[in-house]
């Protein structure tokens, strides 16, 4: 063999070497206590009157609340006021209408306004819609972007300038980034650093892999927490690489119930924030012996490190959406249809 293809494959070897340490030392680290706990009780918001609610965000004093049918879209409340505001956008086939709306966990201002993110499944547009718009019911979609119908989303997405990122089922256990303009979709792998997932069948490890997200600017960095799976929060950056994966306290981390799904907790029901602050929400908290909370919602910060748990007594969120001008928590619950918001004070 020539000296020149030794030392190719000498380097090939040497990278493959560096590709799976690197893939191998990921950073876990282990949360087993927080320096608070906090029991509350969420109480019904009584001034809201929602059907069925899909999605939750708050904007300062504007809680805006995403409705899976109805004749309205979305609901618009003052939570200072303590009063509904607007009902605005339809369902339906026409090109201002929306059929399967989901919407983002982000907004921002400009000197233009105040704006926040939508897609819908069924018609493959993202928007991006003006509040002040929507509030005084003038024409609300600033931004139309049509999306790939190639493209499948898994659970959240996220807009980072003219690139959405988020789970999909595409490929197994990946993370997509979909430019917007160039409409090209690059992948990165994301798998559970542990033996325990190489037990999991193939349906299995796809329900592993939905994401909650949320994106802090200053640091350009990613957080994700798992749907469903394992109770783990993961921080990424731009170019896929996992940073940092925390494993929250409140899993029971083993893979050896006969279906996956039998005897595992209930998982993440979802994750906001702000630049200084992650919250992360979980419908039931498993160490009964410890506590009867049903809810629990955990602090940390984008360095990972654990402040805070709100041990909610009396009811679950399916999503929630922090006011940070009256420092409450508004979510609502998947026991009940989704038929009632729930609020309780940071």
């Amino acid at each position: 063999m020539k000296p020149a293809v030794k030392f190719l494959i000498y380097s090939l070897l040497l990278y493959c070497i560096g590709c799976q340490n690197n893939e191998q030392t990921t950073k876990i680290e282990y949360v087993e206590t927080f320096k608070e706990d906090t029991t509350v009780i969420a109480k019904d918001v009584n001034w809201i009157d929602n059907y069925q609610t899909k999605g939750i965000l708050c904007i300062d004093t504007f809680l805006i609340l995403l409705n899976k049918k109805g004749d309205f879209v979305f609901d618009i409340y003052n939570t200072q006021q303590k009063k509904l505001i607007t009902k605005s956008g339809t369902f339906g086939r026409g090109p201002s209408e929306f059929e399967r709306p989901r919407i983002t966990r982000q907004f921002f201002k400009n000197k233009k306004g105040t704006f926040f993110y939508l897609w819908d499944d069924n018609k493959r547009y993202f928007y991006t819609i003006n509040l002040q718009k929507l509030i005084s019911g003038n024409d609300f979609i600033e931004k139309k972007e049509r999306l790939s119908n190639k493209l499948s989303f898994q659970t959240q997405i996220i807009k980072i300038d003219s690139i959405i990122i988020g789970s999909t089922m595409m490929k197994e256990g990946s993370i997509f980034k979909y430019n917007l303009i160039s409409s090209k979709i690059d992948f990165w792998p994301d798998y559970p650093n542990d033996e325990k997932y190489k037990k999991l069948n193939e349906a299995e490890r796809y329900n592993l892999f939905g994401k909650y997200w949320i994106y802090n600017e200053k640091t350009q960095q990613l957080a994700g927490s798992y749907e469903n799976g394992i109770n783990q929060l993961g921080f990424f950056n731009l170019d896929g690489e996992c940073l940092k994966s925390i494993m929250l306290p409140t899993v029971d981390y083993h893979f050896n119930a006969k279906r996956f799904n039998d005897e595992a907790p209930r998982y993440a029901a979802g994750t906001c924030g702000n630049e200084e602050t992650i919250y992360v929400s979980y419908r039931d908290h498993p160490l009964k012996e410890q506590h009867d909370a049903k809810g629990l919602i955990c602090v940390f910060d984008w360095n990972g490190k654990p402040i805070k748990q709100y041990l909610i007594k009396n009811t679950l969120f399916a999503s929630f959406a922090i006011d940070s001008i009256n420092n409450k928590v508004y979510g609502y619950a998947p026991d009940n249809d989704n038929r009632t918001i729930f609020e309780f004070d940071l």
